[in-house]
């Protein structure tokens, strides 16, 4: 079996954190990362979570709107990987006005940045909707949740 066979994520649950145990950000992203480690494609769990914490460190990855995208391009994963998590009362995220109720958290291989891209062009497409954000906060759980992801945001 090839590892490095490309691949978009189909929101499995056992990828997703509904709700999310965290109280702030670098919580939230140990915990999602921790699911993301052991990912199909994910070739370092410690050195893809050590990568997104620098990212964040160096900008912060809150999007507006109660979604935060954590994410970094890294040896350490060979196919395009994302964990989500959901905090119905929103976590501080670079500041306690950015509070952060959906969580992408991402692993992109460094040589797939317009798959990315394109990732992020869809999601962003659907947390724009109206309600969006409200019809996710209103999963009471992580099936429930990926069934909203997948309904709504085509990958």
């Amino acid at each position: 079996m090839d590892r490095r066979a490309p691949s978009t994520p189909s929101w499995p649950i056992e990828l997703i954190a509904c709700p999310l145990a965290a109280h702030d950000a670098a919580g939230a992203i140990r915990e999602l990362g921790a699911r993301l480690a052991v990912a199909p494609g994910v070739l370092d769990g410690a050195a893809l979570i050590e990568a997104i914490e620098t990212r964040e460190r160096q900008a912060t990855t809150y999007l507006g709107g109660g979604i935060a995208m954590p994410h970094a391009r890294t040896t350490a994963v060979d196919r395009l990987v994302v964990a989500v998590g959901l905090s119905p009362n929103g976590l501080a995220w670079s500041s306690p006005r950015e509070l952060a109720r959906l969580v992408f958290l991402v692993g992109v291989p460094r040589e797939e940045v317009r798959g990315y891209l394109e990732m992020v062009r869809r999601i962003t497409q659907a947390v724009r909707r109206i309600d969006w954000i409200e019809q996710a906060v209103a999963c009471r759980d992580a099936a429930e949740l990926a069934q909203h992801l997948r309904d709504t945001i085509e990958l």
